[in-house]
């Protein structure tokens, strides 16, 4: 039985029809499948892989996708363990092509790749109160410092 099944299709600009797999409810673009687009886009364009970590208990690795003309892109990295998957060195370097295909665009909406769940890392911080003009020091925002002369800089 796999874990997979059709939730839909995206069609690429050159009419590439690519699954939406259902994981878990949740429509996910597989790697393999942000590849091809990546390609009909960027057939001289690089993707490289750089392990940074590999050990017994963890592997990271980081992934550069790169234009034709060596021009970055994107550069994510990925970290697996054993316990989560039995092959977590090629997951983790799979999963770093991923997440950096999803930064250049390549299926982002149908990934969880990015997906911070709980743990937003960008997490909005409350507002400032406003203030006024007359109440802002001078050189700052409309209240520029003005030399003797009385011009403004």
């Amino acid at each position: 039985m796999s874990i997979l099944s059709i939730h839909g299709t995206v069609v690429t600009p050159k009419g590439t029809v690519l699954p939406i797999a259902d994981i878990k409810g949740k429509a996910y673009l597989q790697v393999m499948h942000r590849l091809v687009w990546f390609r009909e886009d960027h057939p001289q364009g690089r993707i490289e892989t750089m392990p940074h970590t590999i050990s017994p208990q963890i592997s990271i690795f980081r992934a550069r996708i790169s234009d034709k003309d060596g021009n970055l892109l994107a550069e994510a990295t990925k970290s697996e363990t054993p316990q989560g998957f039995q092959d977590y060195i090629e997951k983790s370097e799979t999963g770093a092509v991923g997440r950096a295909l999803a930064m250049c665009g390549y299926g982002t909406q149908f990934t969880n790749d990015l997906d911070e769940g709980e743990r937003i890392v960008d997490a909005p911080v409350p507002q400032a109160p406003k203030v006024r003009d007359e109440e802002r020091p001078q050189g700052f925002g409309v209240n520029p410092v003005k030399p003797k002369s009385g011009k403004a800089f």
